[in-house]
């Protein structure tokens, strides 16, 4: 029979023998440089999956620059004024063929809606985006922003055009926001849009073109009409009688075939002055039209 200090000494070195090659299994091994490869070949292939199924809106957020996205808005912005100005146009053009007033008043407020629509749902964007547009785009966008009766929008962008941009164009925007000032509205005041038609054809006193002599006439024969519509009546019909007078002297010159001088004798035969009306002349003189 084993002798039992001899079976337990056994035993116990079986036993450290055992951890020993436990311990020595367990042992972290220095790793080449091909198991580091193949260790992070998963996650390599993991990562190149994720982008690949990344969601749209969260590579927009955090992938795609700023100013890529500034441009990308631009762009969209830009064609929906496209197309509200062709919607603008198309209206006008039907409209000028209907007789029938119902016809007329349907005809007139469906193209008001389609550019209500088209302008207001990218509104917060167009005024974000003001600055970046060209002086032609801001004064088409106040136009349009006028037409569908938002005035305080309109004059955002009217009177962002800078002073560098071209004559005509700085005269549109002045005639524009005077129009704002001088229809009914929130924004009314006839003093104000008085200063802005006077500046409008201060700027073109020096330009002879056929466009800016168009623009001046028209300007001219605008503030006349409103002005007796919505202001002093004989400042209205001084500043008519000066625009027909003008547009019969410039018409050769015009190549619109009398158009202008049509439109100006129409709206002229068409208005009639209220019974409270003042008539004291005009509060502020426009300046010569010619030098």
């Amino acid at each position: 029979m084993p002798d039992a200090t001899a079976v337990e000494a056994i035993a116990s070195a079986t036993v450290e023998a055992r951890l020993a090659v436990l311990e020595e299994r367990t042992q972290p091994k220095p790793k080449g440089w091909l198991d580091l490869l193949k260790e992070w070949g998963g996650a390599g292939s993991l990562a190149i999956a994720l982008l690949y199924s990344f969601p749209l809106g969260v590579w927009d957020r955090f992938v795609v620059t700023r100013d890529e996205r500034a441009a990308r808005e631009l762009t969209e912005l830009r064609g929906v004024l496209d197309k509200a100005s062709e919607i603008f146009v198309q209206g006008a053009q039907a409209l000028g063929g209907l007789q029938d007033p119902n016809l007329y008043d349907v005809a007139s407020k469906s193209t008001n809606n389609r550019v209500f629509l088209a302008m207001e749902q990218r509104e917060a964007a167009f005024a974000r985006r003001r600055a970046d547009f060209r002086p032609t785009e801001q004064v088409m966008t106040g136009l349009l922003f006028a037409a569908v009766n938002k005035p305080t929008r309109a004059l955002e962008f009217l009177t962002a055009v800078p002073e560098t941009a071209d004559p005509v164009l700085r005269a549109e925007a002045a005639r524009q926001t005077a129009k704002v000032f001088f229809l009914p509205s929130r924004q009314q005041d006839p003093v104000e849009a008085r200063g802005h038609y006077r500046r409008g054809l201060t700027i073109l006193v020096a330009e002879r073109s056929p466009l800016a002599l168009g623009v001046r006439l028209t300007m001219l024969g605008e503030w006349g009409a409103l002005e007796m519509r919505f202001g002093d009546w004989a400042c209205g019909q001084a500043l008519m009688g000066e625009a027909i007078r003008q547009a019969t002297t410039l018409a050769p010159l015009m190549g619109d075939r009398g158009n202008l001088l049509r439109m100006l004798v129409q709206e002229t035969q068409s208005l009639q002055r209220a019974p409270s009306q003042p008539a004291q002349g005009c509060p502020v003189e426009p300046p010569p039209f010619t030098e």
